[in-house]
């Protein structure tokens, strides 16, 4: 029978929001082969424990209760991209942007140091 991690290692004593029920353990073996499975029940659960020799190691998290827990939402990388873009715009003179144009149509190489 495998040994119970301590209290104090145990990820059940925190519950945030998004929780569903008992964390699922599977080992990372398991988890390595397979994946998908893991993702569908940390999705459904909200967190699967991934437990080398029967300890837990790293916790597979839903997005629902990592927002949670980083009190946040996660980023949208394209929408990041785009405002980036944007404010690289906005700071962009068009003598720096024809600079920039003429320095990449030469073909220049930078030294290297």
């Amino acid at each position: 029978m495998p040994r119970k991690p301590p209290p104090s290692s145990s990820p059940d004593r925190l519950a945030p929001s998004g929780w569903h029920g008992p964390a699922m353990r599977m080992s990372s073996t398991d988890v390595k082969n397979r994946f998908g499975e893991a993702v569908a029940e940390a999705e459904r659960r909200g967190v699967v424990v991934v437990t080398r020799h029967d300890r837990p190691q790293v916790v597979l998290v839903s997005v629902g209760v990592f927002e949670a827990l980083a009190g946040t939402p996660l980023v949208d990388l394209g929408a990041l991209e785009l405002a980036f873009a944007a404010r690289v715009g906005q700071m962009q003179t068009p003598a720096q942007a024809q600079a920039v144009d003429t320095l990449f149509a030469s073909g220049a190489q930078l030294e290297s140091r």
